[in-house]
């Protein structure tokens, strides 16, 4: 099972003349003839000037100006800030401004004039949101107009779980003088409206056949008799054990697969995601490392094995704390095993992956 890596989707956008506090004059491009280097569809060239932020939710920034990808910060809606490039297209023209040393905001995301947003109120309103499936972290700010960042980041769930579970709760929201809500206050900070976020779960869920095996994490896995985890049997799983699963819980957004969030163990008994790391049957890629460290006597050495017909054979031992390259997984009598190459293969439960997937 693949485990979605939380990104940080903010950078330190607090350097020295970066970011205007308070309004300032925009003054007006001066372009040197001299280009300094080719992005794609277009050249990077020298330019002088100031952009506002006109996306209501904030812009994004990015590190590849020509592609528009490669997220490294975001900038907060109506902020001014100086540029010191800008990306033109010979068939669009400018596409994208320079704001930092790394940092490329959107043509389609600023403007060239203040952004007239009026006065920002904060009004009690309480609800929650949703990340949406590309996200999972956002910078926050002190204040509802988003002009002091945080140097921390509000720490939000990748997927959106069923029933709401992972929607996170905010108890504020910050309305400009057009009635539009700019921003939302967390229990982290005020975060901006839009873009990042959805007001209803946007996920889809369905049960799936699909089998494998999935082995518990350190604090136990408790289980549910339903696929969305709200009705617990009271029974938990020790960590560390193996169990087989005939189906799971997939998530949908716009179409497109986000997550298998839910294992069925049989007989209507589900475990969470969180609470396990799932390997479908078959053969699987995993280019990791494993370090052996036999839970129940850390400093034992552990077999190695050989896959001769469907079978996995003792051949030899591996010391405790070795290290091992794998290449691939496979399942064998509802047990995973990690491949160390040339057909040595190890019990992954008498070991760690050094990785998370």
């Amino acid at each position: 099972m693949r485990q979605f890596k939380h990104l940080l989707i903010a950078t330190a956008l607090l350097s020295a003349g970066a970011l205007a506090i308070t309004p300032i004059v925009a003054q007006p491009a001066t372009v040197s003839a001299a280009t300094t280097q080719t992005k794609g569809d277009g050249v990077v060239t020298p330019a002088k000037g100031v952009v506002y932020i006109a996306r209501s939710g904030g812009a994004n920034t990015y590190s590849n100006p020509a592609s528009l990808t490669s997220v490294n910060g975001h900038l907060a809606f109506g902020s001014a800030w100086r540029y010191s490039a800008i990306l033109n297209s010979p068939t669009t023209g400018v596409t994208a401004y320079k704001v930092s040393g790394t940092q490329w905001v959107a043509n389609i995301d600023v403007s060239n004039a203040p952004t007239a947003t009026g006065k920002i109120t904060a009004q009690k309103k309480s609800g929650k949101l949703y990340l949406s499936y590309y996200n999972d972290g956002i910078a926050t700010y002190k204040d509802p107009e988003m002009k002091q960042i945080n140097t921390g980041y509000a720490q939000l769930t990748f997927i959106p779980m069923p029933m709401g579970e992972n929607g996170v709760a905010y108890d504020q929201i910050a309305v400009n003088t057009m009635g539009q809500t700019t921003a939302y206050h967390l229990a982290q900070g005020w975060v901006p409206a839009g873009g990042y976020f959805y007001e209803e779960n946007p996920a889809v869920y369905t049960v799936e056949k699909g089998a494998g095996t999935v082995i518990v994490g350190t604090k136990g896995a408790p289980i549910y008799t339903d696929q969305t985890l709200t009705k617990t049997t009271g029974r938990t799983l020790a960590a560390g054990s193996q169990w087989q699963y005939f189906s799971y819980l997939k998530g949908q957004q716009s179409g497109v697969f986000t997550s298998q969030n839910a294992y069925n163990l049989g007989g209507n008994q589900w475990v969470a995601r969180r609470d396990v790391t799932a390997y479908a049957n078959g053969v699987r890629i995993n280019s990791n490392i494993f370090t052996v460290n036999y839970p129940a006597h850390p400093t034992w050495s552990v077999a190695k094995y050989q896959f001769v017909n469907g079978q996995m054979k003792a051949v030899g031992l591996l010391p405790a704390k070795s290290q091992w390259k794998t290449f691939q997984d496979r399942i064998v009598g509802g047990k995973i095993y990690h491949s160390l190459g040339g057909n040595q293969w190890v019990l992954a439960s008498t070991g760690t992956l050094k990785y998370n997937y």
